[in-house]
């Protein structure tokens, strides 16, 4: 009973790291325009404009921000998910067996 009570909090915990939106979900959310400077960037760059380079490097740059600010919670989103795959595997393993 324990057991299954202790899996069930630490749903919830997981539950509430993923629903609960901080400063670096926000900071994630507003980088994502700049993503766009790779677009416009690519474009001027091939056309030889100093804007599309300096686009071009300003979305990088974004880029690993973003992804440093949003990897926590994609990682979370993945551990929950695995955990469920595990049960579920373990379900039809049980009901697959012959008796």
């Amino acid at each position: 009973m324990s057991e299954k009570h202790s899996a069930r909090m630490k749903k919830l915990a997981i539950d509430e790291k993923i629903d609960n939106w901080g400063a670096r979900d926000l900071a994630g959310i507003i980088t994502v325009p700049f993503s766009i400077c790779a677009a416009a960037g690519l474009a001027l760059a091939l056309l030889g404009r100093p804007l599309g380079y300096f686009l071009l490097l300003a979305a990088v740059g974004q880029g690993m921000i973003m992804f440093s600010l949003l990897l926590p919670k994609i990682k979370a989103i993945s551990l929950e998910y695995e955990t469920k795959q595990e049960e579920y595997e373990k379900f039809v393993e049980e009901i697959a067996r012959w008796k």
